[in-house]
């Protein structure tokens, strides 16, 4: 045979060592989505405030008023200089009512939660909610917010564009799912 550079077997070896990783992180990402489901909320929105003095005290009233505990949305994203409240749109003119008006940076209505649940190795496989952002980019899907917890990720659009984003993510877990079931 020929005689190979000690040079060439190390690049082969670390380009084999690179695909093998993102052929895994790819593996991974596709157990966690084809294990998880995918459930629609509409007339949620979107308040941009700033953050000011009193703003905590209208939280807590808000947290006695918003029925969570029956599915009702209550998120707060918090920031350094404002905060976002994603809350059921019903509330939205009481909460308004409380806030200074300058504080009121934005408010969006019509806004569809995409909230996908996911199992326990969601926490820890990078790149899901890459996969899921960039297939709604493809799409043409504008994300309002993103939402996540140790199990939990929810995706905010706007409600014209709910049934494409739906219909994305929905095929995006049935494609992990049979590429799963393909290599057991």
């Amino acid at each position: 045979g020929q005689k190979v550079k000690p040079q060439a077997v190390i690049m082969a070896v670390k380009r084999f060592a690179a695909n093998s990783k993102q052929m895994i992180e790819t593996k991974k990402m596709r157990e966690v989505l084809g294990k998880s489901t995918i459930n629609l909320k509409s007339g949620v929105a979107d308040i941009a405030v700033e953050k000011t003095e009193g703003l905590f005290d209208l939280l807590g009233d808000l947290a006695r008023k918003v029925k969570t505990h029956k599915g009702e949305i209550l998120s707060v994203v918090e920031g350094q200089t404002e905060a976002a409240i994603i809350i059921e749109e019903k509330y939205v003119d009481d909460v308004i009512k409380k806030l200074p008006k300058k504080s009121v940076l934005k408010v969006e209505r019509n806004i569809v939660d995409l909230h996908l649940l996911c199992p326990p190795e969601f926490w820890n496989a990078p790149g899901i909610i890459y996969m899921v952002t960039k297939q709604l980019a493809l799409a043409d899907v504008n994300i309002i917010d993103l939402l996540t917890t140790t199990t939990e990720f929810s995706v905010l659009v706007r409600k014209e564009d709910a049934g494409r984003a739906f219909e994305t993510i929905s095929k995006l877990i049935e494609e992990s799912k049979k590429s799963m079931e393909g290599k057991k």
